[in-house]
């Protein structure tokens, strides 16, 4: 009875030893694949890593390029609207002239009108003054 009992306590316990065993493969199996792939992962963090570097480092590089392309736009707006400013002055000088010229042209033509007013005032008292002459002329021939 006891051999019996003992028989059938160690069939058990190889059943457990066996189980146990089974259990150990198959918890060895997931430690591995555990660790495979905490290495994958571990890997492909450092590959993650070196990416966002590469891309931080274009970051830095494209912002330095916009900001140097803002001041490039500053700088050709500010001489454009210098020049835009000067040729609004020049348009400005430009209409005053014209209107300048404008005031001397009609002064001109009114000095040529006086001066032919006078021009024909002198021919005409000339003229008569030169009449004067003869009569005058005239008269003392006559009187002589």
């Amino acid at each position: 009875d006891a051999v019996e009992t003992l028989h059938k306590r160690g069939m058990v316990l190889r059943r457990e030893i066996s189980e146990l065993s089974a259990k150990r493969e198959f918890q060895g199996r997931e430690t591995s694949r555990a660790i495979t792939e905490y290495r994958q992962m571990k890997e492909q963090l450092k590959i993650k890593k070196l990416i966002r570097g590469d891309l931080d480092k274009q970051l830095q590089a494209m912002e330095l390029r916009v900001h140097i392309h803002e001041e490039e736009y500053k700088k050709v707006k500010n001489i454009k609207e210098k020049y835009v400013q000067q040729t609004q002055i020049a348009e400005q000088a430009l209409n005053e002239m014209r209107e300048k010229i404008g005031i001397l042209q009609h002064e001109v033509r009114i000095l040529h009108q006086e001066s032919q007013l006078r021009e024909g005032a002198f021919k005409e008292e000339s003229r008569n003054h030169q009449l004067f002459i003869q009569k005058r002329m005239h008269r003392r021939d006559e009187k002589s």
